[in-house]
Parts: C-alpha cells; sequence; structure tokens
C-alpha cells in the first residue's frame, strides 16, 4: 500500500500518527488514515484489523483504500452519511471474507472523525476508541461494542464484574461482521481542544489516569503520541499500539450554527 504520512498541519489542526507492532505479535494490523481537503475539511481514521495473518492486514487495507477515496459529505448530513458509509465498508470486508475461505474470522474496527465548521463528526464500530481532552480532563466519547456492554445493559453483570469479565475482551461488532451497527454523533468544538483515537493496544495497557496525565504533559503532538505509545510497550505491549492526537489550533465556526453546542452527544 502507499504509505500514510504521518503528520498533517492546517490552520485549523495539528495531528500526529504513531503506530508500532508491540513485543508480542508479529504483524501490525493496525492503520491509520489522515486527510485535508481545500475547504479545511479535515478528517482522520483508525482501524483494528482482526481474524490474523493475512485476514486482519487485508480487512485494515481493505477499508484504508476506501477511506482514501472519500468525498466531501453534505452539510447536515454528516452523521446519516458517516453511518451509511460504515455499513457499506461492513459490506465490503464481509464480501471478502466469503469470497475466500482462507479470510475466516476477517473483520476490523473503525473510529473516524470528520472535523467540519468547528464541530467532529465521528463514526464507531468495535473496541477502538475516540476521546476528548478538553481543560485538562479526559473524556471517553465512545462506548466499547463489546458482549460486556451488552450483558451489563442487560443486567447479567455488574459494573465491577465488567471491568475484569472475559467479555470485555469479545467484541459484538465489527467490519465485516454482515450486521454492523454504527454508533455516530457529533459534538462542538474549541480551541485548544485534543482528541484521541486510539486502537484497544493502546487504551487496554495505559489506565485512562495515565493517558489524562500524559496528554497534558506535551505541547507537540509528536511528543504527545510517542509518549503513548512508549507508555503502552513499557506496560507489555501485548497487541498493535497506535494512537493519533489532533489538536484543535482554531476550530474556524461559521459564522452562523445552529448544530448542538459542546459535550452534548452523549453523557459518558
Amino acid at each position: 500500500m502507499k504509505m500514510i504520512p504521518n503528520r498533517l498541519k492546517t490552520r485549523i489542526v495539528d495531528i500526529a500518527a504513531e503506530s508500532h507492532i508491540g513485543t508480542v505479535r508479529k504483524t501490525n494490523q493496525d492503520r491509520f488514515f489522515l486527510r485535508a481537503f481545500a475547504d479545511g475539511t479535515v478528517f482522520t481514521a483508525i482501524v483494528d484489523g482482526l481474524g490474523g495473518v493475512p485476514a486482519g492486514d487485508i480487512a485494515a487495507d481493505l477499508v484504508v483504500q476506501a477511506l482514501s477515496r472519500l468525498d466531501a459529505l453534505c452539510a447536515g448530513e454528516e452523521e446519516r452519511l458517516l453511518a451509511n458509509l460504515a455499513i457499506r465498508l461492513d459490506r465490503v470486508v464481509e464480501a471478502a471474507r466469503e469470497g475466500d475461505p482462507l479470510m475466516g474470522g476477517m473483520g476490523t474496527t473503525l473510529i473516524l472523525v470528520w472535523i467540519k465548521n468547528g464541530r467532529a463528526f465521528w463514526v464507531h464500530v468495535g473496541d477502538s476508541r475516540l476521546y476528548l481532552l478538553r481543560n485538562r480532563r479526559l473524556h471517553q466519547i465512545t462506548r466499547d461494542q463489546t458482549l460486556a456492554r451488552f450483558l451489563l445493559a442487560e443486567g447479567e453483570i455488574t459494573p465491577d464484574q465488567a471491568k475484569a469479565h472475559y467479555s470485555r475482551q469479545v467484541m459484538n461488532q465489527h467490519l465485516g461482521c454482515g450486521y454492523c451497527e454504527p454508533e455516530t454523533d457529533g459534538f462542538t468544538l474549541t480551541e485548544g481542544d485534543l482528541l484521541l483515537l486510539s486502537t484497544d493496544g493502546l487504551h487496554q495497557s495505559v489506565p485512562k489516569g495515565q493517558l489524562e496525565r500524559l496528554l497534558n504533559g506535551h505541547t507537540s503532538t509528536e511528543d504527545t503520541v510517542r509518549a503513548l505509545v512508549k507508555a503502552a510497550l513499557d506496560a507489555g505491549g501485548r497487541d498493535n499500539i497506535t494512537g493519533v492526537i489532533v489538536k484543535m489550533k482554531s476550530p474556524a465556526h461559521p459564522a452562523t450554527h445552529s448544530g448542538r453546542q459542546g459535550l452534548d452527544d452523549k453523557k459518558r
């Protein structure tokens, strides 16, 4: 595949990405993607391939190739269009799996953030995560689509049990599963906001409190993302590790804006 740049700077954002194979895995099935459009719109994504070698690599590459062809989203329809995009990608990966008996279990997670007119629109499938650091406090925006989340909602396990329950490692949604139900929403951005996109090799290795300290401890996006990856490696690095940091320099709010404000998408 064509090499994806790991830095992107515009007048609105400063983005740095870092990916590491870890200390145990033989291949890196994580991918990231960064892109800016002429009108100032920016989007970034991470995917975490599933299904072993070569299935996870192929699933991740299929998604990145599709993202490289993505065009602008119609104003006012961003969330619907992002959800539809995830459903289409689900079918693409599913078709590739069904066409090759060696691709059993093939799939991938997806976190995609589309930054436009001072707002961040996101779509999420699987257990990769989107966080927002605002006023030095870290907020988890997405919720893992795992069996533990389902069991918790059904009252089968308690919140304390969920922290160590085997089901927190079992996804019930991913691209390629054939019944993808993406979650999507949006929120208003302010200058100085930091977005973190991470695969589970990062956030499962580095506790939220440590993530918050590291995100607050560096001024450079490059230094920040490298510090996060190093922390995951220091914790054992048992999975592929990928993070993308987006720093808002100037959200460029439109003159009139009728969208929802702040962290109003969901109470996490």
